[in-house]
């Protein structure tokens, strides 16, 4: 019965008032339009039946702006007045944006009081947001001259890795372009439900969402049980995309050009074309086994035939092989994580113009190969680069619709937990975890007569807790001196429907709460370096350090609150104290001299014989999270 409700809701799906779904991307942006009274939404062909909106402008010396087509087409001419690459930059601090990536810009970025900014050719000054505004602006022109109509609301989507700072940049555009957002939705998610409208499939179902893009590469997997979308893991990089594999390309164009004489390609618009070239190439070996490259633009008095070179595309996929490692590597942790494997999906969703690579389908064949090529989703003239729009704007109707009820249930995107002593972490919630979710957790001081306790929480997984991202800080004062040990506090992570992350923090003298949005925290972006030395980082091995690491350090605490509790004691055996204090240090000593050592049978039961002893002694209660 919940099944039939559901997919006669989704047939009888009517917004109040037209509504838009937008596709705001890195490379191009896709706006798509529900009107009211029509029975479903449409994607807008923009020019020449094309869909994409380059979301590219041209900030002309007079203040006027050009988006879209016309501003590539004065990429060459004017490279430093042609912005683009702004979503990877919207709501970044200036320190983010990584010498790698400028290396490839023709224009120039410079730090407006710490954001980034662009500097255009005559010095002034314009932000990444900006560009957004413009983009969005034309997407709206588009659509109300369509509808014939000044269209207000709109759903727009976003990378699943977006963190607070860059959706409140994107809403904050979207305003000043004259739209109300009624909400950002993830691109994966949006793609979802193009695939459950297109389908009206509301049975128990899982989807592989696969989605690169020009400048970032999410996972999702969500599965469909009576028409409700459960977000059951979410993975993926959120500095890694299309624009990486040109990158490449440029590299080998570069190293080439090298061989054949002096090629100019330092000034900005050698730069410039230099890119151009590189994404025109890639493009080219999507849908062929090798490309011609003219390179005749960087040699004076060349001809074609001195600067010709070829490149097939096993080469290219061959530059790409660590890329492509990461991506492999993603999707199979993200399946981890859901706890599925590759045959349990009903289909793959590809999304973003860089999944019609071959690398990308050979690489997903491989993962799912039990259906092939027929697998990957080609419906009702939807395809990578218009899914998400399509689906934004079926998620814009049914927030108008006045029958509509919400259909997602989310999911924790990537852990938090706490900072202990020594820069170790403790993970309190893993990433995959299905909210709403709680946690509880006691602690002890660790010195004599400790005033107060700092605590910071962090988002991310990583062993050592400075790995990772801190999202909020907090200070327990006023705490009763006595020995070390003696007094606690619990510290509780509850984690509402809405995301929503309550920290309550509990001594005996105080309670204190703050509040955090899951839904927008994920790790800041790595350079690609970083990301391609993950590739060698062994998994198995990670969880046994992490095994190990947990170990020492609760041995060492153990250990070491063991001794402070002894050294003021009185009124016990000395000789007995003495044989206590003694073992405690040899442990000590040898964790210190030995840092990346797994514990030994020897230094465990010496341990049992410390606890042993102590309790012998006195009713000793060691410092550990219950």
């Amino acid at each position: 019965m919940a099944v039939a409700a559901e997919r006669l809701a989704l047939q009888n799906l009517r917004p109040s008032c037209n509504v838009l779904g937008i596709d705001l991307g890195t490379t191009n942006t896709v706006v798509a339009i529900w009107q009211a009274g029509k029975p479903s939404p449409e994607v807008l062909t923009v020019e020449n039946n094309e869909r994409n909106i380059p979301s590219y402008v041209w900030c002309k010396a007079d203040g006027t702006f050009v988006v879209g087509r016309d501003a590539v087409r004065n990429l060459k001419q004017f490279p430093q007045d042609v912005c683009y690459d702004a979503k990877r930059m919207i709501g970044q601090n200036f320190t983010n944006m990584t010498q790698l990536q400028s290396d490839y810009w023709g224009f120039q970025i410079v730090n407006n009081n710490g954001r980034p900014a662009y500097e255009l050719s005559n010095g002034k000054m314009i932000e990444d947001e900006e560009i957004s505004v413009q983009v969005l602006k034309k997407a709206k022109a588009i659509a109300d001259a369509y509808a014939y109509d000044n269209l207000k609301y709109a759903v727009i989507t976003v990378p699943a890795c977006f963190d607070q700072n860059q959706k409140d940049a994107t809403i904050n555009a979207a305003e000043k372009a004259g739209l109300t957002v009624l909400q950002l939705e993830t691109e994966s998610t949006a793609a979802a439900y193009a695939y459950n409208y297109d389908n009206k499939r509301c049975d128990d179902y899982n989807l592989f969402v696969f989605d690169l893009g020009g400048g970032f590469f999410n996972i999702s997997i969500i599965s469909v049980k009576d028409g409700r979308l459960n977000i059951g893991a979410i993975g993926g990089a959120d500095n890694l995309g299309g624009r990486d594999f040109d990158n490449l390309l440029m590299k080998e164009l570069k190293k080439r050009m090298e061989t054949l004489g002096e090629p100019k390609y330092d000034e900005v618009q050698q730069r410039t074309r230099l890119r151009v070239l590189a994404e025109t190439t890639k493009v080219a070996l999507t849908t062929c086994d090798k490309e011609i490259v003219n390179c005749t633009d960087f040699f004076a008095n060349a001809t074609d035939k001195d600067v010709m070179m070829e490149i097939t595309r096993a080469e290219f996929e061959k530059l790409a092989f660590q890329l492509k490692g990461f991506l492999r590597d993603a999707c199979l942790e993200a399946m981890k994580r859901a706890n599925l494997t590759s045959d349990e999906f009903a289909n793959v969703l590809l999304i973003g113009g860089s999944s019609r690579m071959p690398m990308v389908s050979q690489l997903l064949n491989e993962l799912f190969p039990q259906s092939l090529d027929s697998f990957f989703y080609q419906s009702r003239a939807l395809d990578p680069d218009t899914a998400v729009a399509y689906g934004a704007a079926i998620r814009a109707a049914q927030l108008l619709d006045p029958n509509h009820r919400d259909l997602i249930n989310g999911v924790l995107p990537i852990g938090i937990g706490i900072g202990l002593t020594k820069g170790h972490y403790l993970l309190m919630i893993p990433g995959g975890t299905k909210y709403p979710t709680k946690n509880k957790k006691r602690f002890y001081t660790i010195e004599n007569n400790q005033k107060y306790a700092h605590i910071i929480i962090y988002e991310g997984e990583q062993i050592q807790a400075n790995q990772n991202r801190e999202i909020l800080s907090i200070t327990v004062p006023n705490l009763p001196p006595r020995i070390a040990g003696d007094v606690y506090f619990d510290i509780t992570f509850k984690l509402n429907h809405d995301g929503i992350l309550r920290v309550i923090i509990e001594s005996p003298v105080s309670v204190i709460e703050e509040t955090i949005d899951c839904k927008s925290l994920r790790q800041s972006g790595k350079p690609i370096e970083q990301l391609l030395r993950v590739l060698t980082f062994n998994a198995e091995n990670n969880e046994q350090k992490i095994i190990q690491t947990e170990a020492r350090m609760e041995l060492r605490s153990n250990v070491e609150n063991t001794k402070k509790r002894f050294e003021n004691l009185k009124n016990i055996p000395l000789h007995k104290k003495k044989l206590i204090m003694e073992n405690c240090e040899t442990i000590i000593d040898w964790l210190e001299d030995n840092p990346d050592e797994p514990l030994d049978e020897e230094r465990i039961n010496l341990a049992k014989q410390i606890e042993k002893d102590a309790e012998e002694l006195i009713d000793l209660r060691l410092m550990t999270i219950s």
